[in-house]
């Protein structure tokens, strides 16, 4: 977690100063992007929603990079003898206190742990600083 918060200091103290003097050297005569900020604006504001789209989608791009998925492996674990189909033939109770015992169990036998999530969200959180920095720098 501390790794994500330090994002915010090293940010402000590299990216701010940098994207303030290459857009005082900027200069665009575009239609698009008149005068010196309006292009460095732009970008910035582009990769603040994709690095937030990103942090988003962080665990199913975990799953893509190899992370264990819980789901299946509930699947596997909760109902091996009785198969998909009798379990929409328990009462919702009994289904809740099955998958809530097998949940807790699956967690603590090295499930839920997601790696690939995690540094994807941490570097999702990162770019998401810095494009902010730009933004506003």
């Amino acid at each position: 977690l501390s790794v994500a918060w330090l994002a915010g200091p090293v940010s402000g103290l590299v990216v701010q100063p940098l994207v303030g003097q290459v857009s005082d050297r900027t200069h665009s005569e575009s239609r698009f992007f008149p005068g010196k900020r309006r292009l460095w604006m732009w970008c910035g504001m582009l990769g603040l929603s994709l690095s937030s789209i990103t942090m988003a989608f962080s665990p199913n791009i975990g799953l893509l990079l190899g992370d264990p998925d819980d789901a299946a492996l509930l699947a596997e674990t909760a109902l091996p003898e009785t198969g998909s189909g009798a379990a929409h033939a328990l009462p919702p109770a009994e289904l809740g206190e099955l998958l809530n015992g097998e949940l807790e169990a699956t967690l603590s036998e090295g499930g839920g742990y997601h790696p690939a999530a995690l540094w994807v969200a941490i570097a999702s959180f990162w770019a998401a600083d810095f494009f902010l920095n730009a933004l506003q720098g």
